[in-house]
């Protein structure tokens, strides 16, 4: 069993994200006003003694009929002597930006395998450059569609009648099959686009290039920074927990990973393709948890690092760990793969430990 870790997203919020727009329950604003009457006499003579800047932005707050800033709802209680730990009780949802869309939050979420596998395919396939600023995945695999939608409601409650959906087809069949999963799935906002691309398929890269894709997206500039400001917790803890780095390995693999085998020069390979210099290293570290050697190299005409596994014991025990995690596709091509080999490792290998064999 796996050490349980925590992660207080209160005490996030009050340390990075303290200017994001909050909705706050009837009953606590009453409760405000009603103590504010008792120790002020009223609102304006409150914002008055405060000496708050804005008097007529506090006095809306007060009333309900704007949604505060965090910094402005804490700033409040405390003038009023509330208890800090218990204001978050009785906060809604956040919010940030006008065209954004609420998000309940619990008060701490759990890091698991699980939660971490989820976190290390958005950090692959989803979106993290500050321009986009909104939740957004990318793939053509639909079990890590679905994956990432469980993932999404059950860490941050984002219901799947909330999330949009753009499909990019190549044809009409899968047009059909994509809207039927995305429906059985529980997003009702799809729009689909025709993308017609390479036609000739020489290998798997050509298709993957002809394969439609999918962008599941959550318009929400607050759940957006929430995620990249938790990475650096994401990647403290992963570093020091064997089965949380092996779960690091399947999401980000399984998002941004591929095999290949030359049948020309015999050559056999797992390639990691990033922008990111510090994530190709971050990853070469933890696959040494599991004595698995790579190198890194950077082809400069795409400006992409790239991280190589080579060797048959490096792509066996890979393999065993179940390195692509739910992306199956993958994961069989490299047992075809290994299969080539005219001596595979067969179980009771000395070093594949034994709970990893049913894995």
């Amino acid at each position: 069993m796996y050490k349980k870790y925590k992660l207080n997203l209160n005490e996030l919020l009050i340390k990075n994200l303290f200017n994001v727009r909050i909705e706050v329950s009837k009953e606590k604003l009453i409760q405000l006003r009603n103590k504010i009457n008792q120790m002020f006499g009223s609102v304006q003579c409150f914002i008055q003694h405060a000496k708050l800047k804005n008097n007529s932005t506090f006095y809306y707050y007060l009333r309900g009929e704007r949604n505060p800033k965090l910094s402005n709802f804490i700033q409040i209680t405390k003038l009023l002597g509330e208890n800090e730990a218990n204001i978050f009780e009785h906060i809604l949802s956040f919010k940030e930006g006008n065209r954004g869309k609420r998000v309940k939050l619990p008060k701490e979420i759990v890091i698991t395998p699980e939660f971490v596998e989820g976190y290390s395919l958005y950090r692959g396939d989803g979106s993290f450059a500050d321009s986009l600023r909104r939740v957004c995945l990318t793939n053509s695999d639909t079990e890590l569609i679905l994956f990432f939608i469980n993932w999404l409601y059950k860490n941050f409650k984002i219901e799947p009648s909330t999330l949009h959906a753009y499909v990019k087809y190549i044809n009409e069949s899968q047009r059909k099959y994509f809207i039927r999963f995305l429906h059985r799935a529980g997003i009702k906002n799809i729009k689909c686009y025709y993308s017609p691309r390479v036609i000739n398929l020489k290998n798997m890269k050509d298709y993957e290039r002809n394969s439609s894709i999918i962008d599941i997206t959550f318009n929400s500039k607050f759940l957006f920074r929430l995620i990249k400001e938790i990475e650096p917790t994401i990647e403290r803890i992963t570093l020091n927990d064997k089965e949380i780095a092996l779960a690091y390995l399947r999401g980000i693999f399984a998002a941004e990973g591929s095999c290949n085998y030359n049948d020309k020069n015999k050559t056999r390979i797992v390639i990691l393709s990033n922008k990111n210099k510090h994530l190709i290293n971050f990853i070469s570290r933890l696959l040494l948890f599991y004595d698995i050697r790579s190198y890194i190299s950077y082809k400069k005409e795409d400006e992409l690092y790239r991280l190589l596994i080579t060797g048959k014991d490096n792509l066996i025990k890979f393999s065993f760990l179940n390195g692509f995690g739910h992306h199956k596709i993958k994961q069989n091509k490299l047992k075809e793969i290994i299969k080539t080999y005219k001596t595979p490792v067969e179980k009771g290998t000395k070093w594949i430990p034994k709970n990893l064999w049913n894995k």
